[in-house]
């Protein structure tokens, strides 16, 4: 049978054209400061390597304050917010990629497919990943790697020795902290999500809405202080430890550490801090 093309279709209006031409020059301007852009990533990423840095060179803290500006812009235009932010997002990745070797370790379980997607939401879609079953095996990357990130469900069947959160607590042989919690832009209407925490040799900083992660030898199930949130815990031989997470970027060495510890009943040992990150942000489209 020969197709037949509807009429409207056939049809090309002078004004149609013209607003195809603008889209095309846009989308020039769009790949030129794309370019440029990188351009400049690459003179970053070589000063940076000049002065001696080790670390990882991603900064969640400024990422986090230029995502919520790019919100704010976008919130009353017609432009969904959580498509400029899932664009960003790329954007970002791809420049942390050029500074400097970045790759990501998942722990991917049956049921935790969604820890490779939100990695991959955060960091784009061409960063080297390893997938694990166990959260050892993530925990092992990155403490050998200044560049390997730990993608780390909250939830997660424990190991031998524990829970990965309690296994980064107890270790004294690494730099790495907890530094993100994704997703980092929820919708409205999908705030239950598991998070996902994404660790690793990073320097951050309070970027002014943040929250922190500490575990504590107690059982909190029952009876959970002011501020302070269970996501998760674990018991063994008649003795309960729990993660938990309290507003406010809260180092040990920070006030806002000395007031949670006198939240805690007496005889709770102070908490082991696991890192700071800046809390997720809450969009309508």
């Amino acid at each position: 049978m020969k197709s037949v093309t509807p009429s409207h279709l056939l049809r090309e209006y002078p004004e149609l054209k013209q607003f195809r031409a603008r889209i095309d020059t846009i989308d020039e301007e769009i790949a030129s400061l794309l370019v440029a852009r990188m351009d400049v990533v690459r003179e970053v990423g070589l000063l940076k390597r000049t002065q001696g840095e080790q670390k990882s060179f991603i900064r969640p803290d400024r990422e986090a304050i230029m995502l919520r500006e790019l919100i704010a812009r976008f919130r009353e235009t017609d432009f969904p917010e959580s498509s400029a932010a899932a664009i960003w997002r790329i954007i970002i990745g791809s420049s942390t990629a050029t500074e400097s070797p970045l790759n990501i370790s998942v722990a991917h379980g049956h049921e935790e497919g969604s820890a490779v997607a939100l990695a991959r939401e955060y960091f784009g879609p061409t960063l080297p990943c390893r997938l694990h079953t166990t959260t050892e095996e993530v925990l092992n990357d990155m403490f050998a790697d200044p560049h390997c990130v730990g993608v780390l469900p909250a939830t997660y069947p424990a190991g031998v020795e524990g829970p990965w959160w309690w296994q980064m607590a107890k270790s004294l042989n690494h730099d790495c902290t907890v530094f993100a919690k994704l997703p980092f832009v929820l919708f409205q209407r999908t705030t239950d999500l598991a998070p996902v925490f994404l660790a690793g040799t990073v320097e951050s900083a309070p970027s002014g809405q943040d929250l922190s992660l500490l575990v504590i030898e107690a059982d909190l199930t029952s009876r959970t202080p002011e501020g302070i949130s269970v996501l998760d815990h674990y018991s063994a031989q008649g003795y309960t430890i729990c993660l938990c997470e309290a507003h406010g970027w809260i180092p040990k060495e920070s006030e806002g550490y000395a007031a949670l510890v006198d939240l805690l009943e007496p005889g709770i040992k102070p908490p082991h801090f696991l890192g700071s990150y800046a809390k997720p942000i809450t969009v309508d489209k």
